[in-house]
């Protein structure tokens, strides 16, 4: 978020620590705004960003619920940064499970496309401190 530069950011968490932190880091900068999950009353941005988010949605209820309300709160774009592979459930561990999303968009975001795949320049190889299985898609509302 520091690196970024938006006139105007609204971010939600569901850890009232990372909402608290983001608060405090950036308490001069009066276009982010920082909320819990459970504030989200339907707000829309043009651009919607889900950021190590999608793989630590273990439950499947709780993952078709984060993804509905990424789309419907888009404008014009979403831009996902995770894993895109499914997982046996029986081999994902407490807080993660690697799904295939890119599925889930083709079967249930309709009027959207992907734009962009950007793969990790670092990809996992088993450094958990520099490298990521996590890559960039991002999606754009297609035109009518």
């Amino acid at each position: 978020m520091s690196l970024s530069h938006y006139e105007s950011y609204i971010g939600f968490d569901v850890s009232e620590t990372a909402v608290d932190l983001c608060r405090r880091r950036f308490a001069n900068d009066r276009g982010k705004k920082f909320y819990l999950l459970q504030k989200f009353s339907g707000q829309m941005a043009d651009a919607v960003l889900s950021l190590d988010v999608i793989y630590h949605l273990v439950e499947d209820d709780v993952f078709q619920a984060h993804m509905e309300m990424l789309f419907d709160a888009a404008r014009h774009f979403v831009i996902i940064y995770s894993s895109n592979e499914n997982q046996d459930p029986a081999l994902s561990y407490t807080y993660i499970r690697h799904r295939n999303f890119l599925r889930w968009v083709e079967e249930n975001a309709n009027g959207w496309k992907l734009e962009e795949h950007v793969p990790n320049a670092f990809p996992f190889k088993g450094d958990v401190r520099n490298e990521s299985f996590a890559d960039f898609y991002v999606f754009s509302r297609a035109s009518s």
